[in-house]
């Protein structure tokens, strides 16, 4: 029996390319696994429709090699849920910072990498998290990086090497705090992570340990920067528990 619809409805051929896009799998593989032969394989590819067997069969082959549960339902829409493509997502997120922790050049002291916006996960049950809709969910922002903090002087909000998650970005807002590089007086150059202050039209760069010596004296006074070149605003840290 066949799973026939109007033309324009469904196209099983073009639906399973698109699965096979989201999965990133090959021809070659799935008809591997398939066990078909070429004409045959590229007949069923080039159809609108295909028997309830053969729609199973390809469901099952993506199952078997995505390590996902493909159901012959979403043969018939060509599209992951919401879960399967975050679960993609995480799974490309760790293979390309392992491939980035094998290069020579780091810049900025890290690790630069993709952030993944995942939704809110509540400190609860697994089973409570709903991600919604993949396109608002799940994306990627390839210009973002982290930086391991070096230094007390943004304690204590930021600690001796606390991984630093920062978006790309070249200007701030008052009271973010900013990975930067400034130019003093002698037009020397200096880097680091400090809490940016604006009023009116200066700017100044503070740090958050506000300890001082025995005559007062504040052990990382503000910097006033003749020139200031913010790199990223940092939006969250990385700080192992144990």
């Amino acid at each position: 029996m066949q799973n026939s619809t109007s033309k324009g409805e469904i196209h099983i051929g073009r639906n399973i390319d698109a699965l096979q896009h989201q999965l990133s799998l090959t021809d070659e593989q799935l008809l591997g696994v398939l066990g078909l032969s070429y004409n045959r394989f590229w007949d069923m590819k080039r159809r609108d429709w295909a028997q309830k067997k053969t729609i199973a069969q390809v469901a099952a082959a993506l199952t078997q090699l995505s390590g996902m549960s493909i159901s012959p339902e979403q043969i018939l829409t060509g599209r992951l849920g919401p879960e399967q493509l975050a679960s993609r997502a995480v799974e490309q997120f760790i293979r390309m910072v392992s491939e980035l922790e094998h290069e020579d050049a780091v810049p900025m002291g890290g690790v630069r990498l993709p952030r993944l916006h995942l939704g809110a996960v509540p400190a609860g049950p697994a089973a409570t998290f709903e991600p919604g809709d993949p396109s608002q969910v799940v994306r990627a922002d390839p210009g973002d990086f982290v930086v391991c903090a070096d230094g007390d002087c943004m304690l204590p909000t930021i600690k001796d090497g606390d991984e630093l998650v920062c978006v790309h970005a070249e200007s701030a807002v008052d009271g973010e705090v900013v990975v930067a590089s400034y130019a003093d007086e002698l037009g020397d150059w200096q880097s680091g992570i400090k809490r940016l202050r604006s009023n009116g039209g200066g700017v100044r760069l503070t740090c958050d340990n506000q300890s001082a010596d025995a005559l007062g004296r504040r052990l990382f006074p503000d910097i006033v920067p003749v020139e200031l070149r913010v790199q990223g605003v940092v939006v969250g840290l990385w700080r192992p528990l144990r």
